[in-house]
């Protein structure tokens, strides 16, 4: 038996290095050089006021290299959207290796001043096939994106932030800053910011804009909000309640040279101009005022006194704003009234005052009667703020 053991096991000893010898017909063939990018991807990124040139150095390596051995890769590049590839040159469409060597190869080159604010762009190269090299790696390929920040955008509350109302009895002119524009962000350089108001208020009489710059907010260089001066001239605004002014950012009389833009929903704010009343003022929403044409009678101009408009009497001859509410009576059909639309205290006086012309041509009998409802603008009182009159025929 242990005879036959040791038969065996010589047996195999030799028919193993039997395969052993057939493995010398086996030629070794070495694995292909892989490699390229060290980086997938990088970011290139500036301000919006840079207009400079650089370079992009790429670090690359290729391994399973011997030492001394030279490979060139040729490279295929693509930049996105083709509209701003003008601002890239491709400095190498090739590279050379080394052995194992880490290189940082100067690929390409960003003009800044091609670049517009607030866009971006891809750059992407890969390594070319080659029968010399394997491809098969995420080295094969590299990601450049390329971007540059956003202009400042100056921007209005369009609700209206700026207010510049006189005391009730106030003669003296009043000087009030409005902080009225901010930036989205910091200026790099002084801006003048122009813009333009409409108003039915004149200009120059019931107010000014003061400061060396008109009609322009001046954003010193790193700040990002600007104010302008306001006076207002208390002789000559009589006039309790507001007017609204409305200020519109535009691009009349900007400077190209200073770097910022609109954005349409924020170029637009409202200041308020007048005199605080220091009276509450109520119209009786249950009271009924007349004006009444005589039979055949023509146009006719009527004074409605409307009585205890104000609770106390007024320290001065004052207007009142009225808003007219023509949901029946019609201005230029039924009647007709002078703007600005308002009523008139005398001094010492609770009552007011309103003056309109009824119109004849809308009345032909007394059955043609319709109401007028007056409101007031800048009503003391959310409830009894309006009143009636009715126009017609007696």
């Amino acid at each position: 038996m242990n005879r036959l053991k040791y038969g065996l096991l010589i047996v195999g000893i030799v028919c193993g290095l039997s395969a052993c010898d057939d493995d010398n017909d086996y030629e070794y063939i070495p694995k292909l050089p892989r490699g390229g990018f060290l980086e997938k991807t990088s970011d290139q990124s500036a301000d919006y006021f840079i207009s400079d040139a650089e370079n992009v150095a790429v670090p690359m390596q290729m391994n399973r290299m011997k030492a001394g051995q030279n490979l060139t890769v040729k490279l295929d590049v693509s930049i996105e959207p083709a509209e701003l590839s003008s601002a890239i040159g491709i400095l190498k469409n090739e590279v050379a290796f080394k052995g194992s060597e880490k290189i940082t190869p100067e690929l390409f080159s960003i003009d800044w001043s091609k670049v517009p604010a607030g866009k971006s762009l891809t750059v992407t190269a890969k390594l070319q096939e080659a029968d010399d090299i394997d491809l098969n790696t995420i080295c094969a390929s590299y990601q450049m994106n390329v971007s540059k920040a956003a202009l400042p955008i100056p921007w209005c509350d369009p609700q209206g932030v700026g207010e510049v109302m006189l005391d009730f009895d106030a003669t003296a002119p009043k000087k009030v800053s409005l902080a009225l524009l901010s930036m989205t962000k910091a200026a790099v350089q002084d801006l003048v910011v122009p813009f333009k108001l409409e108003t039915d208020l004149v200009e120059g009489t019931d107010f000014k804009i003061l400061g060396e710059y008109g009609h322009a907010f001046f954003v010193p260089a790193g700040e990002r909000s600007a104010s302008i001066e306001v006076e207002v001239r208390g002789d000559l605004f009589p006039q309790v309640g507001f007017e609204r002014v409305k200020l519109t950012l535009t691009e009349e009389g900007k400077n190209p040279s200073q770097l910022f833009e609109y954005d349409p929903a924020w170029k637009e704010t409202w200041l308020k101009i007048g005199r605080s009343p220091d009276y509450v003022m109520t119209l009786d929403p249950n009271a009924e005022y007349e004006a009444l044409l005589a039979a055949g009678e023509g146009n006719k101009e009527f004074t409605i006194t409307i009585p205890n408009v104000l609770d106390k009497a007024a320290a001065r001859n004052m207007t009142i704003p009225l808003n007219l509410n023509q949901y029946m009576a019609k201005l230029g059909i039924h009647f007709q009234m002078d703007a600005p639309y308002q009523m008139t205290v005398q001094q010492g006086s609770r009552d007011a005052q309103v003056v309109l012309t009824v119109l004849s041509d809308a009345f032909a009998s007394s059955d043609d009667n319709v109401p007028l409802y007056i409101e007031l603008a800048d009503p003391s009182d959310a409830v009894n703020f309006w009143t009636t009159i009715t126009l017609g025929r007696e």
